[in-house]
């Protein structure tokens, strides 16, 4: 299993499968610079650290060629039978090289694209066709949307006999249990410095500018200027976190947020919060919001990409156009100022995550996949 070690969606599935994969009694490895900062992978999975040399000259060395050689002889040495890349750039490519070089008795190769990969960087005329041509020489491809399915399809031009499994992100749900109201009070006072009775909202990403943090801001600042006594959790770090800080300052609410910084357990901040917002101008999927959804908090997210798969407008929560700081605002009073509408809503989101969500039915579906792969191999090589 690959992944880059980030504070995301893709290295967080990476590494939340790897671990469901061990725990089902498979031999699983993890392969990547760094452990994700979300999880502690189990002793039982080990963990192969990928080192790139730098040189001065070439500035930061050369992962896509680390990783691949890294890659080979983890497989040589432990008989890999499937090595499973999450993010397609580089890792399909650098899962190519591998294989190549461990020849037919080599292992096979599953990529799963997260969302960037295929409508941002993948778009990139200097990587796009190397990309195409990695995705396709997989043995198999996976995507957690439909939305991600269709870009992909559309952006790398694939052929339709060329299969993209459908396997949707996941929560473990036994862990994601709502708290009462008790609880969650309590934690709000703990963690966002709320007072009795004052209303926490919630962002979660890392801060990179499709986030688009500073709207959260706005539309904070807009609820608290209609009377709202809320307070706000800003948890992650990125490269948008400083501006969003900023903002808060200029908007006079800056006292009224907790920023956390890159944490671990994402988990205790949604139990403090009464309310999910998701500003993105794109996602795939939306893992974040289903973290919350599974913990029983109403999400407000902007519509589009693979969101509305993920979150059921006005059932689990309410789906706004992008950018449309007004339509949150109003969407987000709407909801603070109901309360029964609002425990509605996330009794309902709790109970739609596990019904569709919760990892052993997805990690069923992987293992469906990579069956469906070594079942492929077998017949040629029983062909030849």
């Amino acid at each position: 299993m690959t992944s880059y070690p980030s504070f995301g969606g893709s290295a967080s599935v990476a590494a939340s499968l790897a671990e469901a994969l061990d725990a089902r009694g498979h031999r699983v490895r993890f392969v990547a610079t760094e452990v994700p900062p979300t999880h502690r992978l189990p002793s039982s999975v080990p963990f192969d650290r990928v080192d790139v040399p730098g040189y001065s000259l070439f500035g930061d060395g050369f992962y896509t060629v680390a990783l691949a050689d890294k890659l080979a002889d983890v497989a040589r040495a432990d008989g890999i039978d499937i090595i499973h890349v999450h993010y397609a750039l580089p890792h399909a490519v650098s899962a190519y090289l591998a294989k190549q070089m461990l020849g037919p008795a080599g292992p096979s190769v599953v990529v799963t694209m997260h969302g960037t990969d295929v409508t941002r960087i993948g778009a990139e005329p200097a990587y796009r066709d190397a990309l195409r041509f990695a995705v396709l020489a997989a043995d198999a491809r996976s995507v957690p949307s439909h939305y991600l399915a269709g870009a992909a399809r559309r952006r790398f031009d694939l052929p339709r006999e060329v299969d993209i499994d459908v396997i949707a992100n996941f929560v473990d749900c036994e862990a994601l249990q709502p708290k009462d109201d008790a609880e969650r009070a309590r934690s709000a006072r703990e963690l966002a410095g709320a007072a009795r009775g004052q209303r926490v909202l919630c962002h979660v990403s890392n801060f990179r500018r499709v986030k688009r943090a500073p709207d959260v801001v706005r539309v904070f600042a807009a609820v608290r200027q209609r009377g709202r006594d809320a307070r706000l959790l800003m948890v992650g770090d990125g490269p948008e976190h400083d501006a969003a800080r900023t903002l808060a300052r200029e908007l006079g609410v800056d006292e009224h947020v907790t920023w956390t910084g890159s944490v671990g357990d994402v988990q205790r901040y949604l139990y403090a919060s009464d309310l999910f917002l998701l500003t993105s101008e794109e996602e795939s999927f939306g893992l974040a919001a289903l973290e919350a959804l599974a913990s029983g908090v109403p999400v407000v997210a902007t519509d589009v990409g693979g969101v509305s798969e993920v979150v059921a407008h006005d059932k689990t929560g309410l789906l706004v156009p992008l950018g449309d700081i007004e339509a949150m605002t109003r969407a987000v009073e709407r909801l603070l100022g109901d309360d029964a509408k609002r425990a509605n809503f996330a009794a309902a989101a709790h109970r739609d995550a596990e019904r569709r969500f919760c990892l052993p039915l997805r990690v069923a579906e992987y293992e469906a996949m990579y069956e469906r792969v070594l079942a492929g191999k077998r017949h040629r090589a029983h062909a030849l």
